[in-house]
């Protein structure tokens, strides 16, 4: 996805997440792709420390294991951004 049409699609999220996909994004990868790129490791990091509850490591959410981050961020935020941000991946 385009840069600028990652941005228009973030302007969607709640602001939280927003700005954690935004500070995760991989500026080398973007600047030879000329698409956005979101480093993953770096995005399930910053998830985890902004919440106690996920455990990415342990891989587990409120105490539910086997929890992805992809499985996080349905929990969390909704089935439709988390479709989005597996577009953005």
């Amino acid at each position: 996805m385009k840069v600028f049409n990652a941005q228009q699609v973030l302007k969607e999220f709640p602001n939280e997440l927003r700005k954690y996909i935004w500070d995760s994004r991989d500026n080398l990868m973007m600047v030879v792709t000329n698409e956005f790129c979101i480093d993953l490791p770096k995005l399930d990091d910053t998830l985890a420390r902004h919440d106690k509850e996920y455990d990415h490591k342990n891989c587990t959410y409120k105490g539910e294991e086997n929890v992805s981050m992809s499985g996080y961020i349905k929990a969390k935020y909704g089935e439709d951004i988390s479709n989005t941000i597996e577009k953005l991946m």
